[in-house]
């Protein structure tokens, strides 16, 4: 381990500044257990001899170096078994992750493994983040999830989600599933309300979810130990969340001004344009000066603000139309707009109708 993490500045000081290290050797244990060097003593090794106990007993842990983080009344608050320096589950990155979720769960009052929730927010930036936390044994029967909510809502046209998990080298076996946010976890019995799961995951072994869904919106991940393990008993996992977004669909192209076309089909034709930002028809249904007013306006639109114009034009409606004389007015609403309300007048230009005001 002094060769892995504790290589690292970054987690050395984390350690320093955040903890209170204290190194025990596995054989010294029931020494300490005695109590003859004092009362916190005892209850540190009993707190961790209770956690192994099974593990050490059957010697299935080995050499293995666990951490364990308590809190300052000696009450577990996580456990990472650590096998190796090579162990390309728990890098540097991760077992930082596994210090900070545990102080943020002491300043909450909570354990990482008993109903904790994590938070993971997912973007067009940043389609993937990777978590470390830990896990308990329910009871049988029971369920005792470690949640971690899932933020897809920025996908808009929904995707791919995808979740890679692997357990710790403890004895739990672990159970994962996904939920819809609004559903409540169950607390006994099977999960049957899950959207995908991966059951029964051995310890050092790897699972995969994948869900796909139509629009961005809310998960919940449950993270569980299996039944047959004694309750209470705790290993740790790793997941990487993904998202492969769908592509956005190409805006629908409609047909452009052209002879014969009556006001009202012009005026449609207009607005169907301006909701798929279709700047190809709308300059072909605009006057000279106004093609250059427009051109001008659309350049100057900073690219990631689109988005949000496109979802604000998508809400545009015909409030009023009539002919004036030989031209054809009609204004229209665009909610969130400035004005709210915009009077665009058409005029016919050798036979077609066009647009040369809009204000």
């Amino acid at each position: 381990m002094r060769t892995g993490v504790l290589s690292n500045s970054k987690i050395i000081g984390l350690l320093n500044e955040q903890f209170v290290n204290v190194f025990v050797l596995l054989g010294d244990l029931p020494e300490f257990q005695s109590g003859k060097k004092g009362e916190p003593v005892s209850r540190l090794a009993t707190t961790i001899s209770t956690t192994l106990e099974e593990a050490v007993a059957q010697h299935k842990i080995g050499r293995s170096v666990n951490t364990f983080i308590l809190s300052p009344e000696l009450e577990l608050i996580s456990h990472l078994p650590y096998r190796k320096p090579g162990d390309s589950r728990i890098d540097e990155k991760k077992y930082e992750t596994f210090l900070k979720d545990a102080l943020a769960a002491l300043k909450k009052g909570k354990n990482p493994g008993q109903g904790s929730t994590r938070h993971v927010a997912l973007n067009a930036h940043r389609t993937s983040m990777e978590i470390l936390n830990i896990f308990r044994a329910p009871g049988n029967g029971n369920q005792d999830y470690t949640t971690v909510e899932i933020d897809t809502t920025p996908f808009e046209n929904g995707g791919k989600l995808t979740i890679d998990i692997w357990v710790g080298n403890g004895e739990v076996p672990g159970s994962f599933d996904l939920f819809a946010a609004d559903t409540e976890l169950p607390t006994t019995g099977m999960p049957d309300n899950a959207m995908a799961s991966a059951r029964e995951i051995e310890p050092g072994m790897s699972g995969q979810i994948v869900h796909l869904f139509d629009r961005g919106q809310l998960f919940k991940l449950g993270a569980t130990g299996n039944w047959a393990s004694e309750k209470g008993q705790v290993n740790a996992f790793w997941a990487k969340i993904s998202v492969e977004p769908n592509q956005e669909p190409e805006p629908r192209k409609v047909s452009a001004a052209r002879p014969g076309q009556s006001a009202e089909d012009a005026m449609n034709t207009y607005v169907k344009a301006f909701k798929d930002l279709d700047t190809e028809t709308l300059r072909s249904m605009l006057t000279g000066d106004a093609r250059e007013k427009f051109e001008s306006d659309f350049e100057e639109m900073p690219e990631d603000i689109r988005p949000q114009i496109r979802q604000m034009l998508s809400q545009m409606e015909v409030v009023t139309s009539e002919y004036v004389g030989d031209e054809f007015h009609f204004r229209l609403k665009v909610p969130g707009s400035h004005p709210l309300e915009v009077l665009v007048k058409m005029r016919k230009v050798e036979g077609i109708w066009l647009i040369y005001d809009a204000k």
